[in-house]
């Protein structure tokens, strides 16, 4: 940071400062710089560093060093500094502007879901600074991006037109605010994911194998445990079902939130664990060695199993399966699920594991299921034929289910409902690696759709954001938050 009190006649002059990204300047910033100015002597722009960015993958559209160029040209502007963090609230505390001045767009501080301005105001009041506001709208950025950059493709753009942008907002500000009281059950089993990163050494001079150098290791929350606390995002009342070693009932806390709960059965069932190399120059999966898998309750486990499933069904308003393919696949179980129709969301996706065999249309009935279209496909003995055309010529597949599901990673998604098949195409294309991806996706328009606030069109939009933003880091080492989702999702209703 260049700025100095002595360098300005700190004692002399009216300090302002704005704060923002800057990524497109347009007319409206133009405004804003100009009413700025005209309220202090000194105006200073502090704008945000690439890396804490947070308005999808794609953004900024230009880096630092161009939006600093831009910014130093402008007139109304005395001077330019950077904040390498989230917020203003370093640069406010370092600058102490007299007054700390923002766009007429957030003026509103009760839609401030991050409650991020909120507290750069008390920041610049504790010095005796001032928050004030523009007369003129700042007008949308990402709208720009959108509709001149191309950022949001014209597929989307028809889906946008089916939506009422301000009623999807204000419902998505109140979801976002507001934890939802239903009590949620998750079955399925808990994985650990570990991704050990390498440095390739080169060739071995023996054989045709190539040698690594063995970096750093990191333990992550996979399966259901990854979906729990997702879910715990938007629920007060979560609780996980787990099968297996009671010693391994405290690893399994170590990963989820506390106000989690965890009901335990005692069965001999071993922790799943999914080891993935990965090259760390260029965050490439290399391979991956699955340990633990061939895991199947025995006929007393699964009786146990079904009598405390049994038991607590009622206590619970919604009951979510999540199928790996591994224990939860016994025909036992699967006669069982019946039971829990009513309530029912099952996630059956396919894996290197059970490819082919662990299919889908095992379950009956149901509220929402999910599962991607190779497997759609093998389940429906056809290739050739559109997905589109696939799913209503197979009118009996699913049919107990209100919503049927039919995932086509980067391609979007099918969802019959109804007999009425639509089509949402995804809305973030980059994708770095899909683990979890499948589950992410569905945890979130189950919650859309439990809202009973959101349309369809609306919940499957949120829920490729969700899982799209999931698939640009390796394997599930960041849990995503509520406000990335939001603010993601609103960039693109510009």
């Amino acid at each position: 940071m260049n700025f100095t009190k002595k360098r300005l006649g700190y004692k002399k002059k009216i300090i302002g400062m704005i704060h923002g990204v800057f990524d497109i300047i347009h007319y409206g910033h133009m405004l804003y710089f100009k009413e700025a100015k005209s309220k202090v002597d000194y105006l200073i722009v502090s704008v945000t560093s690439d890396r804490f960015v947070n308005k999808g993958p794609g953004k900024p559209i230009f880096n630092l060093k161009k939006r600093i160029e831009v910014l130093k040209s402008i007139k109304y502007i005395d001077e330019v500094i950077v904040s390498d963090c989230k917020t203003a609230v370093n640069n406010l505390k370092i600058v102490k502007p007299h007054y700390y001045i923002k766009g007429k767009d957030y003026k509103n501080l009760n839609n401030d879901l991050t409650k991020q301005i909120l507290i750069e105001k008390k920041t610049a009041e504790q010095y005796g600074g001032k928050i004030i506001f523009t007369r003129s709208e700042l007008h949308s950025s990402s709208s720009i991006a959108n509709n001149v950059f191309d950022y949001i493709n014209d597929d989307v753009k028809k889906i946008l037109k089916k939506i009422n942008k301000k009623k999807f907002e204000q419902n998505l500000l109140k979801l976002t605010h507001n934890k939802l009281k239903e009590r949620i059950l998750i079955i399925g089993d808990p994985i650990i994911d570990i991704l050990r990163f390498v440095e390739a050494s080169g060739k071995s001079n023996k054989s045709n194998n190539i040698s690594t150098k063995y970096l750093k290791e990191e333990r992550n929350a996979g399966g259901v445990l990854l979906v729990a606390k997702f879910l715990n995002l938007f629920f007060k009342n979560i609780t996980l079902l787990f099968c297996g070693e009671y010693k391994n009932l405290n690893t399994i806390k170590k990963y989820l939130n506390k106000d989690i709960k965890i009901t335990h059965i005692k069965t001999k069932n071993k922790l799943i664990k999914k080891i993935r190399y990965v090259d760390e120059y260029s965050k490439q999966r290399l391979f991956q060695n699955n340990l633990n898998e061939n895991n199947k309750f025995s006929t007393l486990e699964e009786k146990k199993v079904i009598n405390k499933i049994n038991k607590l069904k009622e206590y619970y308003d919604e009951v979510l399966l999540f199928d790996y393919g591994y224990v939860y696949s016994n025909d036992g179980m699967v006669k069982f699920i019946k039971c829990l129709s009513k309530k029912l969301t099952i996630n059956c996706q396919s894996n290197s594991y059970n490819f082919g065999y662990n299919l889908a249309d095992k379950f009956k009935s149901g509220k929402i299921i999910s599962m991607d279209e190779p497997e759609f496909r093998l389940i429906a003995k056809n290739k050739e034929d559109k997905i589109e055309k696939l799913i209503q010529i197979q009118k009996k597949l699913f049919k107990n289910f209100t919503y049927l599901i039919v995932t086509q990673g980067k391609k979007g998604c099918f969802l019959k409902r109804k007999g009425k098949t639509i089509h949402v195409p995804s809305v973030i294309n980059s994708s770095i690696d899909s683990t979890g991806s499948g589950d992410i996706f569905l945890s979130m328009f189950f919650t859309f759709k439990i809202s009973q606030k959101f349309s369809d069109y609306e919940a499957l939009l949120g829920s490729h954001v969700a899982a799209g933003l999931h698939a640009n880091q390796i394997g599930n080492r960041f849990q995503l938050s509520v406000n990335e989702i939001y603010k993601i999702i609103i960039s693109i209703l510009k």
